[in-house]
């Protein structure tokens, strides 16, 4: 990893902390020599870190004495947004792998975006069982007409009527299957919801395959709404992930059935590029190309599909989705006049490393 992206991936992880208390305001930081040996990065990567909270007037140095947690003026419900959480672990990643790394790039970018705004995110977890009928709603209380929510997931619903009674202006993310839920009265002119549109990744990912990559005959395997009229239209045939109900490959025994399943698909359909989900093999060897590792033709162009930025794979091309920019939207747009009803986001294409 480069010392950027380290010096980043701190300051993410203490900005978090910070703004769900697990470092309350006026404490101090440990030095950066222990902060450093703590993480296994060198001091300069923890400075930089530190500067670029201390930028965010999330700490402050006090020459002499350390690096103490800045004091947090209480603040009007117009100076705050709040970011729902289901449960205070989500955002140690124990709970649901991909809803916690969305939640947490969602959380990074509504930060950011807040802090060029002079706004301050607070979290609140609203759940102390990570269950949405077992809702905390004391937790609540402070919420007015004057407040501005972020919500990821439909899982929030229970919460849409006290919302919409609130008068709080509300951004909803959603993705997938959840785009075609109908979500009742919750959803007012005080509320608006981001997501994404599987027209929109089919569309873009086969321009990409045939405009950037040449490719003549395309597939889709097992990317979501496969077999939706419209998504279908962009490819020369679509058919479900091979062994669906695998969501992880437990043996190399797995893996071998799976290349064989992905070689029989080429030989009766022979395409030359493919829009695919990206699999949790049970062994990835790194030291071969992508398509050695999915059985497929070295000649087959491969277009990775990814729920989330951190499923990135050595040396091939993803398709994705850039959640820290959806989560600066959703602050943008409720720290903006009228709300706008709905905002999709489009996918991004990740060239590869």
């Amino acid at each position: 990893m480069k010392t950027p992206e380290k010096r980043d991936r701190i300051a993410e992880d203490l900005a978090a902390k910070i703004v769900v208390g697990a470092l309350p305001s006026g404490s101090r930081l440990p030095s950066e020599q222990k902060l450093a040996e703590a993480l296994k990065v060198s001091r300069d990567t923890v400075r930089s870190a530190l500067l670029v909270l201390e930028n965010r007037a999330l700490i402050e140095r006090i020459p002499g004495r350390g690096t103490f947690v800045r004091q947090l003026r209480e603040s009007n419900p117009e100076q705050v947004i709040t970011f729902l959480l289901p449960c205070a672990e989500i955002l140690a990643d124990r709970i649901g792998y991909r809803a916690a790394m969305v939640t947490r790039e969602l959380l990074c970018g509504a930060i950011c975006e807040a802090g060029k705004r002079q706004l301050r995110v607070e979290t609140v977890a609203v759940s102390p069982s990570n269950r949405n009928d077992d809702i905390d709603w004391l937790s609540l209380r402070h919420l007015s007409r004057s407040s501005r929510v972020i919500a990821y997931s439909a899982w929030y619903a229970p919460l849409f009527d006290f919302l919409r009674g609130q008068g709080v202006r509300t951004a909803l993310v959603t993705l997938g299957k959840e785009n075609l839920m109908p979500l009742g009265p919750g959803l007012t002119e005080r509320s608006f919801r981001l997501h994404d549109d599987s027209l929109i990744l089919a569309r873009t990912a086969a321009n990409f395959l045939r405009g950037e990559l040449d490719c003549r005959r395309i597939a889709l395997i097992g990317t979501p709404h496969e077999g939706m009229p419209c998504i279908r239209e962009h490819f020369d045939f679509c058919v479900p992930m091979p062994h669906p109900e695998r969501v992880f490959h437990r043996s190399a025994a797995d893996d071998r059935e799976f290349r064989s399943a992905l070689r029989r698909l080429h030989e009766h359909h022979r395409f030359d590029g493919v829009l695919l989900s990206a699999p949790y093999l049970h062994e990835y060897d790194y030291t071969a190309g992508l398509n050695d590792n999915l059985g497929l033709p070295s000649g087959v162009r491969v277009l990775l599909w990814l729920h989330n930025p951190y499923e990135a794979v050595r040396n091939a091309v993803c398709l994705t989705y850039d959640f820290r920019e959806v989560g600066a939207q959703a602050v943008r747009a409720l720290s903006g006049g009228s709300l706008p009803g709905e905002l999709i986001f489009d996918p991004t294409v990740q060239p590869s490393t």
